[in-house]
């Protein structure tokens, strides 16, 4: 998957998608739905999220996402809104940061400022 995610996680992704599926009690999905797992990782990724898959919500992002992909296999239904917008607002959010980060101008220190650092100074 993109990003580093234990097994640990993977498990728990998996688990959450199929409850998300109604999909409990066997293991016979189990494989495929690992697989669009990862596809959606990587699907996300693609479209401009860094994925951090220890992070709670990116892996809830993730686990919706294949569930859509599972369940527009026979209804070949778009994506929903609510998917679509927190999609976009992961995307954006992450890209408005960039470019704050990039414009923010640097903090000037104490020695750049003119102010003494050790308390003295010419006073004589």
């Amino acid at each position: 998957m993109a990003g580093t995610l234990t097994p640990e996680q993977a498990a728990i992704m998996l688990s959450m998608l199929k409850v998300d599926l109604g999909i409990l009690g066997t293991t016979a999905y189990d494989e495929r739905l690992a697989q669009l797992l990862e596809a959606s990782a990587e699907s996300i990724t693609r479209e401009g999220a860094a994925l951090d898959l220890a992070a709670v919500l990116d892996q809830e992002l993730v686990v919706e996402y294949a569930a859509w992909l599972w369940r527009r296999r026979d209804s070949h239904a778009g994506m929903g809104d609510g998917l679509r917008y927190r999609l976009n607002c992961r995307i954006l959010g992450e890209k408005a940061r960039a470019v704050n980060t990039a414009s923010a101008p640097d903090t000037p220190s104490a020695q750049d400022s003119g102010t003494p650092t050790d308390g003295g100074g010419d006073s004589g």
